[in-house]
């Protein structure tokens, strides 16, 4: 059961931060681009990029 709960906080931790969602996308007002991809994380202003793979993998997450 444990590895089933890992696997699946990796699944969320993907779909939040790692992946951009048509749904969340912005208009931009730029020569360059009409649209802002975001993630979920990015909407809820958790962070402000789109992360990658490794980055989500590499992150530590701090002991209180």
């Amino acid at each position: 059961m444990k590895m089933h709960q890992r696997s699946f906080d990796l699944f969320q931790a993907g779909y939040s931060f790692v992946k951009a969602h048509d749904s969340l996308k912005v208009k931009v007002s730029s020569e360059n681009r009409k649209w802002l991809q975001r993630t979920p994380a990015m909407a809820e202003k958790i962070t402000d990029h789109i992360w990658t793979l490794k980055e989500l993998l590499n992150f530590r997450i701090p002991i209180q």
